[in-house]
């Protein structure tokens, strides 16, 4: 007999609305207490991100080899945490790569790693960067708005927007080597 659970995960694969409907609910509280991991100011903002993960989502699954409810849900707090850390390819080359191989070894080994990484960027954020650099962190490297956006935004040249996020990653560098957690960064 089949678990209901993975016939609900089959059914999304499928692209079944009325599984998307049941399931979407308890799969926005799995992508927001990710999205609560990345170090958003408030609690919309996580709940935006991942109402707008979520809407990726149906194409998505439909390249994910799940067929477990525990294992669609890994893979959303992992897509949601990789997501969010893509400016981690900004500090070591190749590094989104090591990751995913990581997690598909050991998926809540990679997940606890990458919980205790993502704790420790929130904080040297918060102490190294500032006020300024924190909204253009969060703008640039969360939600990768373009320089030229930004530009207006902060009224600034692009060139200036890339300079900028160049030195946020050499701060964040020097931070990781500070906390402990230089490994990140290691080929």
């Amino acid at each position: 007999m089949t678990d209901l659970r993975e016939e609900l995960v089959r059914l999304l694969k499928l692209g079944d609305e009325k599984a998307w409907r049941e399931a979407f609910q308890p799969l926005f509280a799995v992508a927001w207490k990710a999205s609560c991991k990345l170090g958003f100011s408030d609690e919309r903002e996580a709940q935006g991100y991942a109402f707008e993960f979520l809407k990726k989502l149906p194409y998505k699954i439909s390249n994910w080899k799940v067929s477990t409810w525990d294992e669609l849900k890994a893979n959303v707090i992992a897509d949601i945490l990789q997501d969010g850390i893509a400016f981690l390819e900004n500090l070591s080359s190749g590094i989104l790569k090591k990751w995913k191989e990581l997690f598909s070894k050991n998926a809540e080994e990679a997940r606890h790693r990458l919980v205790q990484l993502l704790v420790g960027i929130k904080e040297i954020i918060r102490i190294q960067l500032s006020e300024f650099e924190r909204k253009l962190f969060k703008d640039h490297f969360l939600f990768r708005k373009e320089s030229h956006g930004l530009a207006s935004k902060y009224d600034l040249e692009p060139s200036q927007i890339k300079q900028a996020c160049a030195k946020m990653i050499e701060k964040v560098k020097e931070g990781l080597h500070k906390f402990g957690l230089g490994w990140v960064l290691q080929g």
